[in-house]
C-alpha cells in the first residue's frame, strides 16, 4: 500500500480512536472557557452599569469605547483558543492515533508470522519507542522461528 493511501487510512481510523480524547479535551476547554466568559460577562455588566452612572458624557463615552475593545478582545481570544485547541487536537490525534493504527497493523503481521515487515512510523510520532521494541521482538521471534 502506498504511503499516501496508508496515511489517509490511518487518519480515518485514528479519528475514531482519538474521539474520546478529543471529547475530554474539548469538554475541559468548554468548561474553563464558559467559566471565564461568565466571569468576564459579569465584570463587563458591572463596568457598563458604572459607565452609565458617570456624570460626564465624554468620560462615559470613553469608558464605553474601552468596554467595547475589551469585549472584542475577549471574543478574539475565544476564537484563538478554539483554533489552537482544534489544531493541537488534530496534530496530537495524528501523532498518537496514526501511530497506534500502524502499531496494531504491525502486531497483526507478527501474529501471522510476517517478521520482515517494513512498517515505519514518522520520526516525531509519540509511540515510536513502542515500534522500536516491537521490531526487536520481531527479530527475536524470527530467530526463534528459524530454529
Amino acid at each position: 500500500m502506498s504511503q499516501k493511501n496508508r496515511s489517509v487510512r490511518n487518519t480515518l481510523e485514528s479519528a475514531s480512536m482519538a474521539k474520546k480524547y478529543h471529547l475530554h479535551v474539548s469538554a475541559v476547554g468548554v468548561v474553563l472557557l464558559t467559566g471565564f466568559l461568565f466571569y468576564g460577562y459579569f465584570q463587563l455588566t458591572q463596568l457598563h452599569a458604572m459607565a452609565e452612572s458617570l456624570a460626564d458624557p465624554l468620560l462615559a463615552s470613553q469608558f464605553q469605547g474601552r468596554l467595547l475593545k475589551l469585549t472584542i478582545l475577549t471574543f478574539l481570544g475565544f476564537l484563538v483558543f478554539i483554533s489552537v485547541n482544534i489544531f493541537s487536537m488534530t496534530l496530537l490525534g495524528s501523532r498518537v492515533g496514526g501511530a497506534s493504527v500502524a502499531i496494531i497493523a504491525f502486531i497483526r503481521e507478527l501474529k501471522q508470522g510476517q517478521y520482515d515487515s517494513n512498517r515505519e512510523l514518522r520520526p516525531n510520532d509519540e509511540l515510536s519507542g513502542i515500534m522500536v521494541e516491537l521490531k526487536s521482538l520481531a527479530e527475536v521471534l524470527k530467530s526463534k522461528a528459524k530454529n
